[in-house]
């Protein structure tokens, strides 16, 4: 299996999906990539590279597809805040030895946009906040050319804008935190980041995970940054 490795912290990531149409929590319980870590690889180089072509000839074939990730989302308990941001909990590796959870407020669900200047290398760290998936500031949806603008401000290349969902509330149920590749007029959705991902949900053909890198030696590393 073809894989992509992050040197600062030795992640392996694999390059395929697989599981399409099993239920939301078989794919993320067969999943170590978090979300984070597939951005970085991602937006490399400016979006510039294997992991992000191989995301747009996915989708050349399937059509919509959508991946999770082995993150998820629990409620804070402490409600939202006056800029509409809520209380969570974001969870690494959830029901491991490794789980940690991190106190985090998300902003709300618009077109997540860049809070600093681009260096040409790493978009995640003026888009989402430390390791997650959660970005910094949001444009409602409806303010799509201030959004637009924020991003060829910064460099960023304007086909990977796209929105952040979740959820009013976690009260009810935890969720798994995933991405989507559609393009839709509505958000530009190469990586729309949804954190409303219910674990009851029975599957479907377009979603699927990242299997897990067991033996690095038994797998070819394709790119790595």
């Amino acid at each position: 299996m073809q894989y992509a490795e992050i040197g600062k912290t030795n992640k392996r990531v694999a390059l395929e999906l697989r599981g399409w149409g099993k239920p939301y929590l078989a794919l993320r319980k067969q999943t170590d990539t978090d979300g984070y870590s597939a951005f970085l690889l991602e937006s490399h180089d400016n979006f510039n590279n294997i992991f992000a072509k191989l995301s747009q000839a996915r989708y050349d074939i399937k059509g919509f597809w959508a991946e999770l990730f082995e993150n998820i989302i629990r409620e804070g308990g402490k409600g939202t805040n006056d800029k509409g941001e809520l209380d969570i909990f974001y969870v690494f590796s959830p029901e491991t030895d490794k789980e940690k959870e991190v106190r985090i407020h998300a902003p709300p669900k618009g077109f997540y946009v860049p809070t600093g200047k681009f260096d040409g290398k790493n978009a995640a760290e003026i888009l989402f906040q430390e390791d997650t998936l959660i970005p910094h500031k949001t444009i409602p949806f409806e303010d799509k050319d201030k959004a637009v603008k924020l991003w060829k401000k910064t460099g960023l290349p304007i086909k990977y804008l796209s929105g952040f969902w979740r959820p009013d509330s976690y009260k009810n149920d935890p969720r798994i935190l995933g991405r989507d590749f559609a393009l839709v007029d509505r958000d530009y959705s190469r990586f729309s980041v949804d954190a409303d991902g219910l674990p009851s949900c029975s599957g479907s053909g377009w979603v699927a995970s990242r299997p897990k890198i067991v033996d690095a030696e038994d797998n070819e590393c394709v790119m790595k940054i």
